[in-house]
């Protein structure tokens, strides 16, 4: 079995940056949040107070299960907690994000075909309209 360490550091001594100038933690108890610009970190809430976490190398921040998940996803992405989506990838026409019950998984495009993003789908090149690299 795998175990995963979180080292949390407290932020209340911190000077917060200008996003948190609001309380991360509002509610009592003990649960933990995404941080809102790095997929790698999160903050653990204990009874109203704000401590600062990041995931190992290689791992991203899960809200939906609470944990650090092992990803292959380079970029950060905004996946919805539930259902499943197709996005563009930010820098690649032939790639696209999965996201699939808040989880972003990064896809190729076959051969030959590039993302659509007004399908959702891959399609034929002559198809798609799109200014990043293939």
């Amino acid at each position: 079995a795998i175990a995963t360490v979180f080292i949390v550091v407290p932020v209340q001594s911190q000077k917060l940056p200008s996003f948190l100038a609001t309380p991360v933690c509002r509610d009592r108890g003990q649960y933990l949040i995404a941080h809102p610009r790095d997929c790698q970190a999160y903050f653990y809430c204990f009874d109203g107070q704000s401590y600062y976490g990041q995931c190992n190398a290689g791992y991203r921040f899960d809200a939906v299960r609470q944990s650090c998940l092992q990803s292959t996803v380079r970029e950060c992405y905004s996946c919805p907690a539930d259902g499943a989506s197709n996005l563009p990838h930010p820098t690649s026409c032939q790639m696209f994000v999965l996201c699939y019950l808040g989880v972003a998984h990064e896809r190729t495009c076959p051969d030959g075909l590039l993302f659509n993003a007004a399908l959702g789908q891959c399609d034929l090149q002559q198809n798609v309209q799109c200014t990043r690299r293939p």
